[in-house]
């Protein structure tokens, strides 16, 4: 039995051990970009596991939030958020589920990427309480919704909520001293460097980025942490150029581009607006416009026409238009 043959279903392959290697595979095609070779094996593994274990077991359900996570990558919003809400139904005869609340707080984040910040807000606060009563106050899943919401609120213009909400998160997962509190940390810490960045405080948000870069190249071999990378680097050249420190600001785009594998479709746009903020501020307008009118043109296919990400691509390039 070849490796193919294991990762789609072949003879042999279905055990609940090799059912959960096949899921690790997956995992790691969704972190290449190889969404479609990802969402086969996954489909694959769903339908032995559904056939052998049932809809109920860990093994199944774990598969099917790796394909959340794949539809969610590709860019595939509306499906990953249907998928989602479909393992949280299966779950509502459970008391106390903690994995139920978990995957709703998923599928809000995959759907507030096409917009409805102010409704995510609510849903979070509605979920977080009954998180925190199941899985405590510094359970890994309670930081995820609350930086969720604290991403929201910055989404929002709620500057001031947003960075008190991340700096609880980062605090909290700091006193964790656990290497599984590394992503909730550096995830905060992109909600604050956005937060500082949207207040106008350009400095602070330098020094919040270049610590938390620092952190994501020390812990770069942890899951899902490489990501991070270009989300922080744009984020970085934001405040750089808030600092009219252009040239600078170019460079960190430069070095973010390296780590961006376009392997998750909810980063699309970032580094784009934040080469034509930098190329602006430089007076190098074509090359503005021409990264900004291709991060509109995008973000509109993916986000729609008032996400912030389209709504800031658009303001760029209408500035570049008029020197």
């Amino acid at each position: 039995m070849g490796l193919l043959d294991l990762f789609r279903g072949g003879a042999g392959s279905r055990s609940p051990r090799i059912l959960e290697q096949r899921i690790r595979a997956a995992h790691a095609l969704t972190g290449q970009g190889r969404h479609a070779e990802a969402e086969e094996g996954l489909r694959a593994v769903i339908r032995d596991a559904r056939h052998l274990l049932g809809a109920t077991h860990p093994v199944m359900v774990s598969a099917r939030l790796a394909l959340v996570a794949t539809l969610h990558a590709a860019g595939r919003f509306t499906e990953a958020e249907d998928e989602a809400r479909a393992v949280a139904a299966t779950r509502t005869h459970l008391p106390d589920d903690a994995l139920r609340v978990h995957v709703l707080g998923l599928a809000e984040m995959v759907r507030s990427l096409r917009g409805g910040h102010e409704e995510a807000v609510t849903v979070y606060a509605g979920l977080l309480p009954e998180m925190t009563r199941i899985n405590g106050p510094e359970h890994l899943w309670t930081l995820q919704l609350r930086t969720n919401r604290a991403s929201a609120l910055a989404q929002l213009g709620r500057y001031e909520e947003a960075e008190a909400e991340a700096l609880a998160v980062a605090a909290c997962a700091d006193r964790l001293r656990a290497p599984e509190a590394t992503m909730p940390w550096l995830a905060a810490s992109t909600v604050l460097v956005y937060a500082l960045n949207g207040s106008g405080r350009h400095a602070d948000a330098e020094s919040v980025a270049r610590g938390a870069l620092a952190q994501a190249v020390r812990a770069a071999s942890a899951p899902g942490v490489t990501r991070t990378l270009p989300v922080l680097g744009a984020a970085l050249a934001r405040a750089l150029s808030g600092q009219g420190r252009h040239e600078e600001a170019l460079a960190e785009v430069a070095t973010a581009r390296l780590y961006d594998t376009g392997a998750h479709a909810a980063d699309t746009g970032l580094t784009g607006v934040a080469a034509a903020r930098a190329l602006h501020g430089l007076g190098r307008e074509a090359e503005a416009r021409a990264e900004a009118e291709q991060a509109l043109e995008s973000c509109t296919a993916l986000f729609g026409p008032d996400h912030p990400r389209t709504v800031e691509a658009r303001e760029l390039l209408e500035a570049a238009g008029t020197r």
